[in-house]
């Protein structure tokens, strides 16, 4: 009975080489995958203090990593507070691009966490980014 499992095991391991080696062996290479990839320095980003009745201004850079044109199909902000845009054109692979965005922290006090998703045809079809800042009187 044993020498049957061994017979056996032999036979699959005998069959499984010839058909790596017919297909060209086994490919050891890590390769991106066929999409596109959008790869940000933070998802998390803290800004200092700012003043209540200031407009806060900002960009966030990003890049598309992947093999394939990025495309952002919606920019949608967790309030009406926060408006956000991002670029409405491709961006090439190992290209850049950047998320602008308008923070209105009128009557707003302390600790104040807003968040950005943007959705698109990259590998993680939905990312949110958050922002965080502390809004003084």
């Amino acid at each position: 009975m044993l020498i049957k499992k061994h017979q056996s095991l032999f036979i699959i391991s005998f069959m499984l080489a010839i058909v790596i080696k017919m297909h060209g062996g086994v490919n050891t290479k890590l390769s991106l995958p066929n999409d596109a990839i959008i790869t940000f320095d933070s998802l998390v980003i803290d800004y200092d203090t700012i003043n209540e009745y200031e407009v806060f201004v900002g960009e966030i850079p990003f890049k598309n990593t992947g093999n394939r044109q990025l495309i952002i199909a919606n920019c949608k902000t967790s309030c009406g507070c926060l408006v956000a845009e991002c670029p409405s054109q491709p961006i090439a692979p190992s290209e850049s691009g950047i998320v602008k965005f308008r923070f209105d922290p009128t009557g707003k006090q302390g600790k104040s966490i807003k968040n950005i998703t943007l959705t698109s045809n990259a590998v993680t079809s939905n990312v949110v980014i958050t922002l965080r800042f502390y809004i003084a009187k």
